[in-house]
């Protein structure tokens, strides 16, 4: 009877070790989805005309999403750098420069909007001294922020890409839009993917065990045990 019972207990710790793998599977977070990418954009600025200009682009994704469930990117910042035959452009004519992020559009597949205007509120930036010859670097916003929402799709891989950016600056009393063409392609350390996945587990389960299953295999392990030790006070 003691090698019955005993085999009954090695099986039920068994089962309890699985769900418990399960919970732990269940908790065992997914490394986030992040790019810190330099991309080159054409930007048109007033009288010099259109000049190569490096931005660099900062955002952080979720892992994965659930089916049409709504997410951020986080983390978000860019480093624009003017470079110094621009800046000695504008040091003519300027000695500092400020204004505003008015555009930077995040382009996405298998998700809406289809493009998100991060900057729908105008984001400020400066006044910067400009040292004439010398890059300069435009950071913004001045600290990291999120954006969105964006809701994932049915099924696939999200993707969110950098698009067009404008700024907005004041060059002698007048202010002017300067458009940034994007890259295309985009390079693809610059496209955070994102998959769609549907991670809901039925309720009332643990690791694929239902917990109506273990409670009553629990109760039957029990009611045999009470049985064994019955049997063996008769014996």
């Amino acid at each position: 009877m003691r090698l019955i019972t005993t085999a009954r207990i090695a099986a039920a710790a068994a089962t309890l070790a699985a769900a418990g793998a399960g919970v732990a599977a269940l908790g065992s977070t997914p490394a986030l989805a992040q790019t810190s990418a330099t991309l080159t954009y054409s930007c048109a600025f007033p009288i010099i005309g259109a000049q190569s200009i490096d931005i660099t682009i900062n955002a952080t994704a979720p892992a994965s999403v659930a089916p049409n469930s709504q997410f951020n990117l986080t983390n978000v910042q860019t480093e624009t750098v003017i470079p110094g035959s621009v800046t000695q452009e504008l040091y003519l004519v300027e000695k500092s420069i400020s204004g505003t992020v008015t555009e930077f559009d995040i382009n996405t597949t298998d998700a809406s909007p289809s493009t998100l205007n991060a900057a729908a509120t105008p984001i400020p930036f400066g006044p910067l001294p400009i040292t004439p010859g010398q890059p300069l670097t435009v950071t913004v916003p001045a600290s990291p922020t999120t954006v969105g929402p964006f809701t994932a799709g049915s099924s696939g891989t999200a993707t969110l890409a950098p698009g067009n950016i404008t700024i907005s600056t004041a060059i002698l009393g007048t202010t002017y839009s300067i458009p940034c063409t994007a890259p295309s392609p985009i390079p693809s350390d610059a496209v955070l993917s994102v998959p769609i996945v549907s991670n809901e587990i039925p309720l009332g389960t643990i690791g694929g065990i239902g917990l109506g299953g273990l409670v009553g295999a629990g109760l039957i392990w029990r009611q045999r045990r009470r049985h064994d030790r019955h049997a063996a006070r008769l014996a």
